[in-house]
């Protein structure tokens, strides 16, 4: 069987006319400015197959320079769709993208069988051991993995068609977590029994971060950025141009690599792979240790920040924490301890945007900032997160409304946190009066309490998410910081209002919040006309 990942519709889309189709490579290139984004089953698959993409893009037309020369790309930009060339590189690797070729399977090595030795009439007998193909859909419950979406196991999966294989197994390979591998045998390489323990893929921490254009074409210039100063050689390419048994002899290393360039770190093998087709559908998968990343490749679709410990991570999910409040960190980069900011805290694609002025993007343009991530712990998966937040172009370039970007955050981080401390205060000595105790400790409220406090701090943020938004779009930064205080102020007295709608009946409550009006009152007067003061206690 053949399936011709070029030309058969197998990359879902929504046109700029709000049509949803599924469309092969050839068409996805030859239309990227009629398409509106790619519309995949999970966040992560979409954030895959756009790097898939930009792989593509970036090695027909711009080839392997350390950085996209400012004419080049603008005329790219300017043209306002692919040309030719990049149609001519996808149709002349026909056989590189058929899913089923018996030579080179694409993104799989040919002959790979997961194998388990079993005694048959006294005799060990290797006999080949495929996993369901439910286990590379990362939005399953499978082994350790939290039921996020529907409570079908992996042995309960039906066969997946070419087209949904191919994309699960793409974002399986850009997204899977650490774990042990089973010994595997392929076409001319003897078996292995001990492949080793594997390591996280590229994508599996951290946020994925894009600009947003208004098309597919626009989405992935703006994120074909490499970043400066990292590895970007001459042998930069994508894994599909790499023979299979050059990588099946790196994954049988067993040390780490570093990316030769973006193009390898946006298609690597992170898992051995081949697809189990029978009577045209998909029923199962052999899957083992691929090649191993090292950890201190900085992708260029991550924003970096410095641990306790001076460990370099990329920004990840925290709970309810929303994008849009690090929206600041992505403008200007996280600030580090001993001063300045990590010169890996922007993505690669806004660090240019703000510093290249001659890429010739209008500042009226309309574009945003996505960002998805796999939340999850080692190799559990708690959530897929998926946030957009506007991003006004005028802002790029301008470091003083940047780093304000930041401050606002910061801002009302300090002001929730001051309610947050003097409505604890007031319930502890209600709590302590009521008890004739004296200091009463954490442990000694109910837990219900410190819920419904929670419940106040989220909604807290959910109330000033569109002020701040507003706040960064407007140029006037003086007006933009006095509109903010305001706003964050308004969301300090409605979420005390929302705390005492909720409290109920309860008369040590309603007693104890009767203190902290007057406290909240001047804080939010001291807030609006000069700011607050960082140290000051709220109890």
């Amino acid at each position: 069987m053949k399936y011709d990942l070029t030309q058969e519709p197998w990359i879902p889309c929504q046109t700029s006319d709000g049509r949803l189709v599924e469309l092969g490579i050839v068409d996805v290139i030859r239309g990227a400015h009629e398409i509106e984004d790619i519309v995949a089953d999970n966040p992560p698959m979409r954030s895959t197959l756009l790097r898939m993409l930009i792989a593509i893009v970036r090695h027909a037309s711009f080839g392997n320079v350390k950085m996209i020369p400012s004419g080049d790309w603008r005329a790219t930009w300017q043209t306002g769709r692919f040309e030719d060339d990049v149609v001519r590189y996808v149709e002349d690797r026909r056989t590189s993208f058929d899913l089923f070729d018996e030579l080179r399977p694409f993104a799989q090595i040919p002959g790979l069988e997961i194998v388990e030795t079993k005694k048959v009439k006294g005799q060990n007998v290797i006999i080949p051991r495929p996993s369901s193909i439910g286990s590379i859909i990362i939005d399953r419950p499978s082994g350790n993995n939290a039921t996020l979406f529907d409570h079908v196991s992996d042995g309960d999966c039906p066969p997946l068609t070419p087209a949904q294989a191919a994309r699960h197994m793409l974002t399986y390979m850009q997204n899977s977590a650490t774990g042990n591998t089973a010994a595997y045998r392929a076409s001319g390489v003897d078996l292995l029994e001990k492949p080793g323990h594997a390591s996280f893929a590229p994508l599996r921490k951290g946020y994925c971060v894009t600009v947003q254009g208004q098309n597919l074409f626009e989405t992935i210039l703006l994120n074909a950025f490499s970043r400066t100063g990292t590895l970007q050689t001459d042998e930069d390419e994508p894994w599909w141009e790499v023979p299979a048994e050059e990588i099946v002899r790196l994954a049988r290393k067993g040390t780490q690599q570093v990316p030769k360039g973006i193009m390898s770190l946006y298609t690597w093998p992170t898992r051995l792979l081949r697809l189990v087709e029978e009577d045209g559908m998909v029923v199962g998968i052999h899957d083992t240790l691929g090649v191993k990343i090292h950890p201190s490749y900085p992708d260029p679709m991550k924003m970096y920040r410095e641990s306790k410990t001076g460990e370099t991570t990329p920004v990840s999910p925290s709970g309810d924490r929303g994008f849009w409040r690090d929206f600041g960190a992505a403008m200007c980069g996280a600030k580090l301890a001993r001063g300045g900011f990590h010169k890996h805290g922007r993505t690669a694609a806004i660090d240019r945007l703000s510093n290249d002025a001659s890429l010739g993007i209008p500042r009226s343009r309309r574009m945003s900032l996505r960002a998805i991530a796999v939340d999850g712990n080692k190799g559990d998966i708690h959530g897929l997160v998926d946030d957009s937040t506007p991003l006004p172009t005028d802002v790029l370039g301008d470091q003083d409304r940047a780093q304000w970007s930041a401050e606002a955050i910061k801002i009302a981080e300090a002001e929730v946190q001051f309610l947050y401390k003097l409505i604890l205060g007031v319930l502890r000595r209600r709590v302590s009066r009521s008890a004739c105790l004296g200091e009463v400790k954490r442990s000694k409220l109910p837990p219900s309490i410190y819920g419904l406090l929670d419940d106040c701090r989220s909604f807290f943020w959910s109330r000033i998410r569109t002020p701040y938004l507003d706040a960064i779009s407007e140029p006037d930064t003086d007006a933009a910081q006095r509109t903010w205080r305001a706003a964050v102020g308004n969301a300090m007295n409605a979420t005390f209002d929302h705390l005492v709608a909720h409290v109920g009946l309860d008369t040590n409550m309603v007693l104890a919040l009767q203190h902290a009006p007057t406290a909240l009152a001047n804080r939010i007067r001291k807030l609006i006309s000069q700011g607050p003061e960082s140290e000051e206690e709220g109890d």
